[in-house]
């Protein structure tokens, strides 16, 4: 008998692997995903995202148990030989023997795979004999006792914690080997849960005593009134706290750059490449639902949930432009805040979308970060005189966050930096010597973020 959710974590693996998907996406697809029981779904997601996280890592230990190069055996068959050895490494609650057999099992039960059962078996065996023999106590100590001796710093971090030369490379030289290595760990982990709590439905004490009820403990976020970081129990997407709006999941950096806006009732205020509105809902709290918030974005797929999340949030004074925010903005008017979440690299998010560690490059962060200066002058033309700006990026490359400030800076000379320290000093631990908001991944439990403030002078 197939074992379903086992089956599911191989098919979801082979179409990111073949399509270079993002993960999300392709469970999103899965027209019976909703029929598994949330624990089959923890499971599965467990699988997935600890797989394509620790790819090279686990890729590194098949080769030293594999007969042939890894680059000969099936693409199908190694996502199966990666599943079964994570599962033996890195699930305690999943008996070695268990994660082995199971694995053959699977191969056993597909057509694609049948052949390979006894190679899976074997190599996997293999796998886990040798471990014994060392000592390895995880995948990154595996890798770190059968390393050679010699090998470059970026190839030997890389190896270790599972990461491309290319990003290994620029954070060593950016960071330095201690912060570079602390960064990779923390993109590895998985991230801690915050929440926002929704005032245009009540008030933080009635919200917070239905968080209670639910089983859920939460702790308060020192610098950010209204975020609750949890501590215990589970946030679901399905959970009534959610799809009736009274609380939004969302990560602290989004959360902190988002207030630093300001927005405030009656203003005009523009949430320039928007996406599915969480930050939307925020400003629109923030305004208490009082001005005037458009909302741009490129995408047409995005309404129908860029709607829902509005009418979930009770917000009523938004509007979703769909525009091409370079181009052509199709409104003539100034506004008096903007916020511009550009399109970025997502190198500060790896630990949600682990798969962009395999699906970016150098290239695309240059490209980004030609497109993320299109934007946000373009962003600039429409702030009126005195108005700020925001501008952020889930990226932690200095092309995509203060250099792109600073070319912009010089550029347009009637535009000046906001020194985040005098105005923020609560976030002081977040900001860097320029005034900016610079978060690395884990900072505070955080995702990786930059962010600037921008005035026009009046």
């Amino acid at each position: 008998m197939t074992d379903l959710p086992r089956q599911t974590v191989f098919e979801i693996l082979l179409k990111v692997e073949e399509r270079r998907s993002r993960i999300d996406a392709v469970i999103s697809a899965i027209p019976a995903w909703s029929d598994f029981s949330r624990r089959d779904r923890a499971f599965i997601s467990q699988i997935v995202y600890g797989v394509t996280r620790h790819k090279r890592s686990l890729d590194s230990i098949l080769a030293l148990a594999c007969e042939r190069p890894l680059r000969k055996v099936d693409t199908s068959v190694l996502q199966l030989l990666r599943a079964g050895l994570y599962q033996a490494f890195a699930m305690s609650k999943t008996p070695v023997s268990a994660a082995v057999n199971e694995t053959v099992n699977i191969a056993k039960n597909d057509p694609r795979l049948r052949k390979s059962a006894g190679f899976i078996n074997g190599v996997l065996r293999s796998a886990v004999r040798y471990a014994n023999e060392i000592g390895a106590e995880s995948i990154s100590d595996y890798v770190r006792k059968t390393q050679k001796n010699g090998i470059a710093d970026e190839k030997r971090v890389g190896e270790i914690y599972s990461f491309p030369d290319w990003i290994t490379d620029r954070w060593i030289r950016r960071f330095g080997i201690e912060i570079a290595e602390r960064v990779m760990a923390e993109s590895n982990r998985q991230a801690p849960v915050f929440i926002r709590v929704n005032r245009l439905k009540s008030n933080l004490d009635e919200i917070k005593a239905m968080i209670d009820e639910e089983g859920i403990v939460t702790e308060p976020v020192e610098w950010a009134d209204g975020l609750l970081k949890v501590t215990k129990g589970s946030v679901f997407p399905d959970s009534s706290l959610v799809t009736e709006g009274f609380i939004q999941p969302q990560d602290g950096a989004s959360y902190m750059a988002a207030k630093l806006l300001d927005a405030r009732p009656g203003e005009m205020v523009a949430d320039v490449c928007c996406g599915k509105g969480i930050k939307s809902g925020l400003f629109s709290e923030m305004m208490q639902n009082r001005g005037v918030l458009a909302s741009f974005d490129v995408k047409s797929s995005n309404i129908g949930l860029f709607s829902r999340n509005m009418t979930r949030f009770g917000v009523g004074n938004c509007k979703l432009i769909i525009a091409d925010m370079i181009n052509n903005w199709p409104v003539k008017r100034k506004y008096s805040k903007i916020f511009v979440d550009a399109p970025c690299s997502g190198t500060g998010v790896l630990r949600r979308h682990p798969e962009g560690k395999w699906n970016k490059s150098e290239e695309l962060v240059e490209r980004m970060a030609g497109l993320q200066s299109k934007i946000l002058s373009r962003a600039g033309d429409h702030l009126e005189k005195g108005g700020s700006m925001v501008y952020a990026v889930c990226s932690i490359e200095p092309e995509e966050g203060e250099d792109q400030v600073e070319r912009f800076l010089l550029n347009q000379q009637d535009f000046k930096r906001v020194n985040l320290k005098d105005s923020a000093p609560d976030l002081i631990d977040y900001i860097n010597e320029k005034g900016d908001l610079f978060i690395l991944p884990g900072d505070g439990g955080m995702d990786g973020f930059f962010s600037a403030k921008i005035t026009k002078r009046g």
